[in-house]
């Protein structure tokens, strides 16, 4: 734990973390508020009422990851918050993007079984049905 290095990498790290976790509690603030009836990238109407938290960015961000990723969305947001935490603390980081790839894997295996065994389960994104038809 705190194993920085220099004082350089203490700021890199710090100031990364930070913009990291901030990062993941955008998408999972602007997810938790997301309304399907808000405007997205696809929807270009600059007038009505946005009901996310975050106003059109927001809005934006979570249509783009609700659409692609479904439910599991909310594990991108949470991966991101990890990985910031544990630059802010210091923790010693290795194969970030493996890690990313075998969360992503997983969720994919995880929506496949939920939709497989539940019928009501219609919750995954187009990544997600795009996969499961390979």
């Amino acid at each position: 734990m705190f194993k920085y290095g220099g004082f350089r990498l203490f700021v890199y790290k710090f100031l990364l973390g930070i913009a990291f976790i901030s990062s993941g509690v955008f998408i999972l603030i602007s997810l938790a508020t997301y309304n399907s009836n808000d405007p997205g990238i696809w929807d270009t109407k600059q007038f009505g009422d946005i009901t996310n938290f975050f106003n059109r960015p927001g809005s934006i961000v979570s249509g783009v990851l609700m659409y692609l990723f479904g439910v599991y969305a909310y594990l991108i947001g949470f991966f991101i918050s990890f990985i910031g935490a544990s630059l802010f603390f210091g923790f010693l980081i290795k194969s970030i993007f493996f890690k990313f790839f075998l969360v992503f894997l997983s969720s994919i295996l995880f929506d496949h079984v939920f939709f497989k065994t539940f019928s009501f389960y219609s919750k995954s994104g187009e990544l997600y049905q795009l996969i499961s038809r390979i």
